[in-house]
């Protein structure tokens, strides 16, 4: 549950059609509070409160009337943030779940900004970078 100001209530019902787009879902619980019921599943790990409070500080920041681009980049931002990085050392399970719903993905080789999240190299390069080919 979220408490609205009166300006955040008003960046919510400009933006709801795109914020109802990408995943989220909310409903009125009182006068100024909302229920929040659904974020966007690359949020997962993510607490949705402040998630949600968050994306509508910045789209009141960025006094825009309805700004899907700036809402669909500042999600793929959070994302990012969120997501997994090099020194975070994962378990064979979930290492292989993450693979599993990465490969789901309708674009699964690259993240929201467009940097690689695969690489390709044939079996003569790999194994020279191990020092097997002369």
């Amino acid at each position: 549950v979220v408490s609205l100001s009166g300006r955040e209530i008003e960046v919510l019902e400009e933006n709801a059609q795109t914020l109802t787009a990408i995943g989220f879902c909310w409903e009125m619980f009182g006068d100024r509070e909302y229920l929040i019921t659904g974020v966007p599943a690359d949020f997962l790990n993510l607490e949705p409160k402040q998630l949600f409070l968050e994306l509508l500080d910045n789209l009141r920041n960025q006094n825009m009337k309805s700004a899907p681009e700036f809402v669909i980049d500042h999600c793929a931002t959070m994302a990012c943030k969120a997501a997994v990085k090099g020194n975070h050392t994962l378990s064979y399970a979930e290492a292989k779940e993450l693979i599993g719903q990465m490969l789901q993905m309708d674009q699964p080789y690259h993240c929201p900004h467009g940097r690689p999240t695969t690489i390709a190299m044939s079996q003569y390069e790999f194994e020279k970078k191990f020092k097997r080919v002369l």
